[in-house]
C-alpha cells in the first residue's frame, strides 16, 4: 500500500477533474476541424513579430486605465502631467513624446529616481492618444 500526502492527493484529483472537463468539452462542443496548437502558436508569433518592437512599455493600472496624472503645484501656477509605470528605455519614450507632441527639451523631463516622465502643462488627452496609438 502506498501512502501519499493530502496535498498531493488533492492536486492529482484536481488535475484529473480538469482533464476530464477539457476532454468532455472538446468531444461535445468542438468540431473535428480544429487547428493544431502549433499553427495557433506560429500565427501568434507572426502577428506579434509584424509590429515593430518598442524599447519601452507603459503598464496599465489595476482598473485598466493608462497611468497618466495631472499635478498642480505652486498654488495652481505650475501644471504638470505625470506618466507612471514606465518599463524599459524611458529616454526613448521621452523622445517619442517630444516628437509626437512637438515639445521643447525642457518641457518633457524624466525623474530618474521614480522613473516618471513629467510633461509641462495638462496634456493628459494628447498623451493618452499617443499611447493608445502605440498599442498600450
Amino acid at each position: 500500500m502506498v501512502f501519499i500526502s493530502n496535498q498531493l492527493a488533492r492536486s492529482i484529483i484536481t488535475s484529473l477533474r480538469c482533464t476530464y472537463r477539457v476532454n468532455s468539452f472538446q468531444t461535445k462542443n468542438l468540431s473535428t476541424t480544429t487547428t493544431p496548437l502549433n499553427k495557433v502558436i506560429e500565427s501568434a508569433i507572426q502577428s506579434t513579430a509584424s509590429h515593430s518592437p518598442l524599447s519601452y512599455k507603459v503598464c496599465r493600472t489595476p482598473s485598466n486605465q493608462l497611468p497618466i496624472y495631472h499635478l498642480v503645484k505652486n498654488g495652481g501656477n505650475k501644471k504638470i502631467t505625470r506618466i507612471r509605470k514606465v518599463q524599459g528605455n524611458i529616454q526613448a519614450l521621452r523622445n517619442d513624446l517630444r516628437k509626437a507632441l512637438k515639445l521643447d527639451d525642457k518641457e518633457c523631463t524624466i525623474n530618474s529616481t521614480t522613473g516618471h516622465v513629467l510633461v509641462k502643462g495638462h496634456k493628459k488627452q494628447e498623451i493618452a492618444k499617443f499611447l493608445i496609438d502605440q498599442k498600450f
